[in-house]
């Protein structure tokens, strides 16, 4: 069985990072949310608190957006 990610990169729509296409890669938000959980926690070391994001799903697709 072969898996295919679901990232993409849309200039009209630049807080979506995922489509999900296939059960299987719901896995893959998990990822995501870790990835984003460690950015937020490496921006507060910075000293860049202002600066936090989210993972957000609507439906099949998974946005970061700013809190």
């Amino acid at each position: 069985m072969e898996i295919t990610m679901g990232y993409v990169n849309i200039a009209k729509d630049p807080e979506l990072v995922f489509t999900i296409d296939d059960e299987n890669e719901k896995i893959e938000i998990n990822n995501i949310r870790k990835m984003v959980e460690n950015m937020n926690n490496q921006l507060i070391d910075s000293g860049y608190d202002n600066y936090q994001y989210n993972l957000e799903l609507i439906g099949n697709k998974a946005y970061i957006r700013k809190v």
